[in-house]
């Protein structure tokens, strides 16, 4: 360098904590990793999928999840596409409390596109042994994409739920990069939490049909010229 000139230095000072020594280099060197793509991205961290907007309705000893009121997210959610991150699924856990560790959390339900796309694996830390492990992130089915679901039966307890007792769930949308230099593969949304008490219908409530009842032929007696037959399917 002449005299005058001038130079950047950029500097991250790392920290890191497993239960032994080896761990917590492990994580030190995992966590250098992080940094250093951070950098490479002009200090950018990886995009971020819009978080759900879910509607719940408690019904006898069961729910009705959906997402398709809130039509503007679901476009905002459906079509992200950032950075070479592209939208790829929907995931639903249950929780045993609304601020439970995200390691407790059971996943008990994955609706994900049909594509080549199915297990989504990456480099994380273990937060039971706090060590670095290449793990599944996400276990496609080629399912394809759902926008409710009907649940029954409590994942944590294999039993069906109670009326009257409180349960916890954790939605979310994720997202998949094939680029395989990027240490995430896969992103996820700011988790939705739904605390939920699934009861018979109210007082006075009337309640005509059965949630997945089916309303055949509805169109019969449309006026004018048509041949399309309309099914209708109760949800709430």
């Amino acid at each position: 360098m002449a005299l005058g000139d001038t130079q950047e230095i950029v500097t991250a000072l790392i920290a890191a904590d497993s239960p032994d020594r080896i761990a917590s280099v492990q994580v030190l060197k995992h966590y250098d990793k992080v940094v250093q793509e951070t950098f490479q991205q002009f200090a950018s961290l990886p995009p971020s999928l819009p978080k759900m907007n879910a509607t719940v309705t408690e019904l006898d000893k069961r729910f009705l999840i959906e997402w398709e009121k809130d039509t503007a997210r679901l476009r905002q959610i459906e079509s992200f596409s950032s950075r070479g991150y592209n939208f790829e699924g929907y995931d639903l856990y249950q929780l045993t409390h609304p601020l439970a560790p995200r390691y407790t959390w059971k996943k008990i339900a994955t609706y994900d596109r049909v594509n080549e796309i199915t297990q989504i694996v990456q480099e994380d830390i273990n937060p039971q042994t706090g060590r670095v492990e290449l793990q599944v992130k996400q276990e496609g089915k080629n399912s394809g994409i759902a926008r409710y679901m009907i649940l029954s039966d409590d994942a944590l307890k294999n039993e069906p739920y109670i009326n009257g007792q409180q349960y916890h769930f954790a939605f979310t949308a994720y997202a998949y990069t094939s680029n395989q230099a990027e240490l995430l593969r896969s992103i996820e949304s700011e988790p939705q939490i739904i605390s939920v008490i699934p009861h018979v219908p109210n007082p006075e409530t009337v309640v005509p049909y059965a949630v997945s009842d089916s309303l055949e032929n509805v169109g019969e007696d449309f006026i004018g010229e048509n041949n399309a037959r309309i099914g209708v399917k109760i949800l709430d």
